[in-house]
């Protein structure tokens, strides 16, 4: 009985003391590629004119999603804000805005990218200028 006791207490022992915690790198996630190819930054925009914001943006893991927004930045408002919930490595955009500002105004287009359900976002901005009539 006592040689049993010693050959358990034994293998708890070397059970216990041989198990190593495993560490595990963080993965590390790099920038989605933003190509923007219209507005060009600091473009001016007369009254009636329509911006368009064309371009893509890509990455090589699955992203989940995106939001075109235009910022009025004399008003703080949010002038179009249209999002997307799409599991993709690629996205194509192609939204557009009428210029209907009342005061010469900066706005700023932000393209906000979701990389993962946490609410990690990466962004591409770009200031341009609209003018009232």
């Amino acid at each position: 009985m006592k040689k049993a006791l010693i050959i358990f207490l034994g293998i708890i022992s070397l059970t216990v003391f041989s198990c190593k915690k495993e560490t595990s790198e963080p993965t590390v996630i790099s920038d989605p590629t933003f190509n923007l190819t219209s507005p060009v930054l600091n473009e001016i925009y007369n009254f009636g004119d329509t911006i368009k914001v064309i371009g893509n943006v890509s990455a090589d893991y699955e992203m989940h999603g995106y939001n075109v927004i235009i910022k009025n930045m004399k008003t703080g408002m949010n002038v179009l804000n249209q999002g997307y919930h799409l599991h993709q490595s690629s996205y194509t955009m192609n939204e557009a805005w009428k210029n209907t500002v009342t005061d010469t105004s900066e706005l700023k287009i932000i393209v906000d990218v979701a990389i993962d359900h946490d609410g990690t976002l990466k962004s591409f901005e770009r200031i341009v200028t609209c003018y009232p009539q």
